[in-house]
């Protein structure tokens, strides 16, 4: 059995139980019961990562929610009891290496609150992590647009396909969305609460950038 920070286990269970109880839908209270039990059954089975399309799909298979109903709105309570309880293995380790974050939650003893703070210093991390990738890849890229005197002339530099595939990777509408993250109509990235990560400029960017070398734009509308 794949060991977990048990003060996480149980505040996983907690946050479950709370939104059984913020429900009257006896189908709902099942479901997330269901939930408990796909995830204690992959842990046990070794699972360290517990992504939506494995969850998801255990969960089909016993009569629970498809993949797809986790990622709309009204999955947003499982969603953040899988987010939670997948956390535990990423908390066991000793104290001194523990990181200062980690330290100032774990004086937080409200369940639901420890996991709002910790789901926003993960999302803040993670687009920190992804916006210095992508300046990265720009930056290898090094891309000027030819001037119309040696336009015909100009070669287009080459570039390592890793760098069109981290970009892709990274801004998948699937992958954004499993995160919170979603397309506003101006077309800038947002998290659940409407605040833009991403502006239209900077996608628009990459798209410029895709262009120029020849690959289709991202196409980042959710299904």
């Amino acid at each position: 059995m794949t060991r977990m920070d048990p003060a996480t286990l149980t505040a996983a269970k907690e946050l479950l139980d709370q939104h059984k109880k913020n429900t009257t839908s006896v189908q709902r209270k099942q479901n997330l019961d269901l939930l408990w039990g796909v995830l204690e059954d992959l842990r046990k089975a070794g699972a360290v990562r517990f992504n939506l399309a494995d969850v998801g799909k255990k969960l089909e298979s016993l009569g629970g929610p498809i993949t797809q109903s986790l990622r709309n709105k009204k999955g947003t309570p499982f969603r953040e009891v899988i987010c939670l309880y997948e956390s535990g293995f990423k908390s066991c380790t000793p104290e001194s290496e523990l990181s200062g974050i980690e330290r100032a939650l774990a004086t937080v003893t409200n369940a639901s609150a420890k996991h709002v703070l910790r789901e926003a210093a993960v999302t803040a991390k993670a687009v920190a992590k992804e916006r210095d990738q992508l300046k990265t890849a720009l930056m290898e890229m090094s891309v000027s647009p030819p001037s119309r005197q040696n336009s015909a002339l100009a070669s287009t530099p080459v570039v390592p396909d890793w760098i069109f595939e981290a970009i892709r990777s990274n801004l998948d509408p699937s992958r954004l969305m499993e995160r919170g993250v979603s397309m506003a109509d101006d077309g800038c990235l947002q998290n659940e609460r409407q605040v833009a990560l991403l502006g239209p400029d900077f996608v628009g960017a990459i798209n410029e950038m895709l262009a120029l070398h020849g690959k289709p734009p991202l196409d980042l509308r959710q299904p």
